[in-house]
């Protein structure tokens, strides 16, 4: 690999932790708990209420529930429950608590990644560790106490994945299992980490410009079927248990790849650009027979072919790409999962598979700021991480409460039928009756297909008339 690979150089020793690294962690955890400041006292939102350990749950009895009784919770993710259950024996319901740890968690989560780039030589591993912490896309995981689970896969990812590094440099037996502990804990946090075997055989491609069976493809055999069972368990979960099947979920294959590829630049370009962000997306309407539509898999497929031929030069560009797309691709639309009742796309999809593109693009800036006087880098990077934390600030404000939230959708996707529901069944519950009413209206005009807004509204009718309407709303919700 040639020096101009933005990810070519090695470091010259490991990161103590005294000295720099109790630095930077200080210095992200600042950073972090200023741009998330206004979540601080967040009311819960959305599905908030299913997450905090619900009163059957509370005792130890309930601790050993959630291990061994699948349902018991929303989704069968032991670590991440057990972990509420541990901090609701701290915070109890106050909603603080909650913020405060997932704050520390993603503080953790990007200090992790500081020390994997540097572990791996990666330019600029600090930049992309500060970039990490406060760009804005990331605000729907941290601020949003459900998302918890994506804060603490991630920091157990992390740590497995530094552990795996350093087996790779030292083959040491006792490396490599803690890396194997570390991961499967990570899939009981959240599965979305079962593409970790994928993004090492990756990393081992960029390093070496090949992948070696023996070397590369055995050690991953154990993470690989650890994934493969836990995905599976998990995708049974959301089909069975949570609900994602039904006339929603009735997509061809080629639908599929069409959702996968737009998905892809849609989550790209909000890394590079991240305006309009929002916790409801437009949901797209996929037709293969629409050619402008076919834009994205080839734009996808033309990409991936230049950074391939430019190999030569440079893996890095690609190796990001691909880590990328293996890091989101539980969320792309090959499986069911029940947020795509809603939209294809959301903020939290891509928490962790942000990582590759990040480094990438930090090491890319400092490579290219590399010949500039000290002074100028500087105040470059402080221009771009007050930017983004400027944006995260702003953003992280529309989880002040949950109709804070709906409304701040509205605005950015005035079209969203789940916001209308929810925002008009919440001033329904409140005795707003008028305000309510047009916004299940325009729920039910936006997705007809729907029950929700058939049963809030047949809920209106009956409290607030005409209360004969009410049986054709009850009888279209069943």
């Amino acid at each position: 690999m040639r020096s101009s690979d933005p990810a070519s150089r090695r470091p010259s020793s490991r990161l103590s932790w005294s000295g720099t690294g109790a630095s930077v962690l200080l210095a992200i955890v600042v950073a972090v708990s200023a741009a998330y400041y206004p979540a601080w006292r967040g009311a819960p939102v959305w599905d908030d209420d299913g997450h905090i350990t619900k009163p059957e749950l509370q005792s130890v009895d309930g601790l050993r529930r959630i291990w061994l009784e699948p349902g018991a919770t929303q989704q069968y993710y032991p670590v991440l429950h057990s972990a509420f259950w541990f901090e609701h024996r701290v915070w109890k319901d106050a909603p603080v608590g909650y913020h405060l740890t997932n704050i520390v968690l993603h503080s953790i989560a990007a200090f992790l990644i500081f020390l994997l780039l540097r572990e791996l030589g990666v330019l600029g591993a600090m930049l992309a560790a500060f970039v990490f912490a406060v760009h804005p896309v990331h605000v729907e995981s941290v601020a949003w106490i459900s998302e918890q689970k994506n804060t603490l896969s991630a920091v157990l990812c992390l740590l497995s994945a530094i552990a795996y590094v350093r087996f790779d440099e030292s083959r040491d037996r006792r490396v490599y299992l803690a890396a194997l502990a570390w991961f499967v804990l990570a899939l009981l946090a959240k599965t979305v980490t079962a593409m970790m075997p994928a993004l090492l055989a990756i990393v081992a491609w960029w390093r070496r410009g090949r992948v070696d069976v023996r070397r590369d493809i055995v050690p991953l055999i154990p993470f690989a079927a650890a994934a493969a069972a836990a995905g599976g368990w998990s995708a049974w979960i959301e089909h069975s248990v949570i609900g994602a099947q039904g006339i929603e979920f009735q997509l061809t294959l080629a639908q599929r790849c069409l959702i996968a590829a737009r998905a892809i630049v849609f989550y790209l370009a909000k890394l590079v650009w991240p305006a309009q962000l929002t916790f409801n997306y437009p949901k797209w309407t996929m037709d293969p027979q629409v050619w402008w539509q076919t834009l994205f898999p080839l734009a996808l497929i033309g990409c991936i072919t230049a950074l391939w031929t430019i190999r030569v030069r440079s893996r890095a560009p690609l190796a990001a790409l691909l880590a990328f797309c293996a890091l989101v691709f539980p969320a792309l639309g090959f499986l069911n999962v029940y947020p795509f009742r809603y939209a294809f796309v959301a903020d939290h999809f891509q928490y962790l598979a942000s990582v590759p593109i990040i480094a990438f693009l930090c090491a890319g800036l400092t490579l290219g700021l590399s010949g500039q006087p000290l002074m100028l880098t500087r105040v470059a990077a402080s221009v771009l991480l007050v930017s983004l934390g400027t944006l995260t600030w702003m953003q992280s404000r529309d989880y002040a409460d949950a109709e804070t939230l709906y409304r701040s959708i509205l605005r950015r996707n005035p079209d969203s039928w789940f916001a209308h529901n929810n925002l008009g069944s919440m001033l329904l519950q409140q005795g707003h009756y008028e305000a309510a009413r047009p916004h299940l209206e325009a729920a039910l005009r936006l997705s007809p297909s729907v029950w929700e807004p058939y049963a809030n509204l047949g809920l209106l009718r009956l409290r607030a008339g005409p209360i004969d309407e009410a049986p054709y709303f009850f009888t279209e919700a069943l």
